[in-house]
């Protein structure tokens, strides 16, 4: 939690930091996400989940809309974009400027594609922004495709 903590800190001074926990299945990356989560919520900064999944059919236009529907904060307002991810990020850009603004992503090598891409390309849009991302993976070769690999 002390990790958490000093990246909240240092987001608030710095802008963007991000936080990647690889590991095998099952030794509690996604139990430590929900700390990290829980943390997050009773200090009331705006949050953003998704938990990826295997076989997940979606798209990463759905992923994307599932993380805006939980950036859920009275002081944001729909807006007219051209793509789920642009309202995103113009969400998270709004937020940010009033603290930090936790990104948690579980499982993230299992991605939909062009998300990884898309995410490089978030974070790019976000540095500078009070926005704390934490992510996860299972430090297993047969999740590392080649936008997985351009994301690490």
């Amino acid at each position: 939690m002390r990790l958490f903590k000093e990246l909240i800190e240092a987001a608030n001074k710095k802008g963007f930091r991000g936080l990647i926990i690889s590991g095998f299945p099952g030794v509690g990356k996604s139990r430590l996400l929900y700390e990290f989560n829980c943390e997050a919520r009773n200090k009331g900064y705006p949050i953003s989940t998704y938990h990826f999944r295997e076989g997940h059919q979606g798209s990463s236009k759905t992923a994307w809309k599932h993380l805006i529907e939980n950036l859920n904060d009275p002081s944001i307002s729909t807006t007219p974009a051209h793509t789920v991810f642009e309202e995103f990020l113009h969400n998270a850009k709004k937020l940010a400027d009033g603290g930090p603004v936790c990104i948690f992503l579980d499982n993230i090598h299992l991605a939909p594609e062009p998300f990884h891409d898309e995410l490089i390309e978030a974070i790019d849009e976000l540095h500078g922004k009070a926005v704390v991302l934490v992510a996860t993976y299972q430090d297993i070769p047969l999740y590392r495709r080649a936008s997985f690999l351009r994301f690490l």
